[in-house]
């Protein structure tokens, strides 16, 4: 009679194992048929992926963490292709993924970059502790949304697209900073972030770009107060963390005692705005010309604040870029803009990082800053042009500041 019952046990243990497996095998095989319906990699524009990337929908992997659902398959190459580089590794990547979350579900097919010092991508965006490179995303139907890139298992929507803020927070729910701090989850407790911001008050007085007096005319004083959550360690709400920030702040006047405008020590940084990038007919090219690009270097010595340069170009500056680079990536206006404003902007800092405590003459200004910009723009934006002598017919649009550090054209 035991042994009678041992077996039986036995003989369910068997069918239910058989019943899971079953329930799995058919949930897998529902999870590839949608897959295989949704993808349609014949409408990609990148000629690569529609003409050479086959999908494997045999099998759909499936993750569920903190409220999302993750389903991912493998794809690749029919035809392997490779390329030599000191950066990349020789390979791309591919891969479809499904993501759920908050009765939202976006579905993105990726196209993977990884630099050469990093591990091998694991075929799943779940793992990617020891990975670093790009993911180059689009949505199933072939539209490019734009870049994550992965800094050891961190990701980062360096597009801005909100189209893909799923996607990097699916991944950053896995990611392990070495940090203990950021291991620590925030609780409801909160702690004050009061900021005390001093503003040195100058009066500067010129005539044309020439700077005839910089007279000190006192301080003002402002207070923000910020409620922060507080890691689950922390105490909570009997902190207050205070920080002290002090910057210079200019009122300018022209020779006669007439009011021309403020600023601050820091100029504000160059907007995506001032760019607007027209493709030109029957031309993979695009352009715009931006004219009165300007920024000052600001010296500090015993006698207090002194402008000692100010860089301007009045003239048209033309800025070009492929509507399609060489990677088959297609690259909107609102792209185009974001990345030549970044160019500038990093061009201004790199002209403040060498002379900003140096007196040198303007030619030696204007050539360095020359040469950073189209180096940068070329750096940044693959197949990308700067002419400082354009003859283009395209109209000019006046330069902006922003007082955001990161404004953002991708949508406009």
């Amino acid at each position: 009679m035991k042994r009678s019952i041992k077996y039986s046990v036995c003989f369910f243990m068997v069918l239910f194992l058989l019943s899971c497996n079953n329930e799995e095998l058919d949930k897998n095989q529902e999870n590839a048929k949608v897959a295989k319906i949704e993808l349609e990699l014949a409408k990609f524009s990148n000629l690569n992926i529609a003409n050479n990337v086959e999908a494997d929908f045999e099998n759909v992997n499936e993750t569920e963490k903190d409220n999302f659902k993750i389903l991912e398959f493998s794809a690749k190459e029919k035809v392997v292709n490779t390329f030599e580089s000191d950066v990349l590794q020789n390979q791309l990547k591919y891969q479809g993924v499904t993501i759920e979350n908050e009765g939202k579900s976006k579905s993105y097919f990726l196209e993977v970059y990884a630099l050469a010092k990093s591990a091998v991508y694991p075929e799943t965006i779940t793992n990617l502790k020891d990975f670093s490179g790009g993911l180059n995303v689009y949505s199933f139907n072939g539209e490019n949304l734009g870049s994550v890139v992965i800094r050891n298992g961190q990701a980062n929507n360096i597009s801005g697209r909100e189209d893909l803020d799923i996607l990097t927070k699916a991944i950053n729910l896995f990611y392990a900073s070495s940090n203990i701090t950021s291991k620590i989850p925030l609780c409801d407790s909160t702690y004050t972030q009061t900021v005390w911001l001093t503003q040195d008050v100058w009066r500067v007085i010129s005539q044309g770009p020439k700077i005839l007096e910089v007279i000190y005319v006192g301080e003002k004083v402002t207070k923000t107060t910020t409620i922060l959550p507080y890691p689950c360690d922390g105490s909570g709400n009997d902190i207050e963390a205070i920080k002290l920030q002090r910057i210079g702040h200019y009122v300018h006047y022209n020779e006669n005692g007439q009011y021309t405008g403020e600023s601050s020590d820091i100029d504000y940084p160059p907007s995506c705005h001032s760019f607007d990038f027209k493709a030109l007919p029957g031309a993979n090219w695009q352009e715009a010309l931006v004219k009165n690009i300007r920024f000052k270097i600001v010296l500090l010595n015993e006698r207090g604040v002194e402008i000692v340069h100010a860089v301007s170009y009045p003239q048209p500056v033309s800025f070009g870029a492929p509507v399609v680079n060489r990677y088959n990536t297609t690259y909107s206006a609102g792209v185009a803009a974001d990345v030549a404003a970044k160019a500038v902007k990093v061009s201004m800092q790199d002209v403040v990082d060498k002379y900003g405590r140096t007196r040198v003459s303007d030619l030696v200004l204007d050539q360095y800053f020359k040469e950073r910009l189209i180096h940068n723009y070329q750096y940044y934006q693959d197949g990308g042009r700067v002419q400082f002598n354009s003859t283009s017919s395209t109209p000019a649009t006046e330069y902006k500041t922003t007082l955001l550090w990161n404004d953002d054209c991708i949508l406009d």
